[in-house]
């Protein structure tokens, strides 16, 4: 993990299309929530590069686990630990709330999320 003033990324990840860079990051001053937030990542060479701006950020404040992770898929961002699975469009807002794909009723981990190519 990575920290800079007061904040640690936890998990990072591509967009699909490459044009946003998604970051998990714990800030300290918010009691340990984790947040999410998307990042337009300008190409080297583009009249924008260096620029990058901050696109969007949501806090959820029962993504606390230390192993949060994140899957980007076409239509959807997975944020996972090894006990839950939550699920957002790729297009979020400060306002989106996450849904819960899964919480387990019994003692099971979930140890990764993949794309399938069918």
């Amino acid at each position: 993990a990575v920290g800079f003033n007061d904040t640690e990324v936890v998990a990072a990840e591509l967009s699909v299309g490459g044009s946003e860079l998604l970051l998990l990051a714990r800030e300290a001053g918010r009691q340990g929530a984790v947040g999410l937030s998307a990042w337009q990542v300008n190409p080297a060479g583009s009249s924008q590069e260096g620029s990058s701006k901050h696109k969007r950020v949501l806090h959820h404040a029962v993504w606390g686990h230390n192993s949060m992770r994140l899957a980007v898929m076409s239509a959807l961002i997975f944020i996972f630990s090894p006990e839950q699975l939550w699920s957002l469009p790729v297009n979020f807002h400060a306002n989106s709330a996450p849904t819960e794909v899964y919480a387990p009723a019994a003692a099971l981990r979930i140890s990764t999320v993949t794309r399938i190519y069918v």
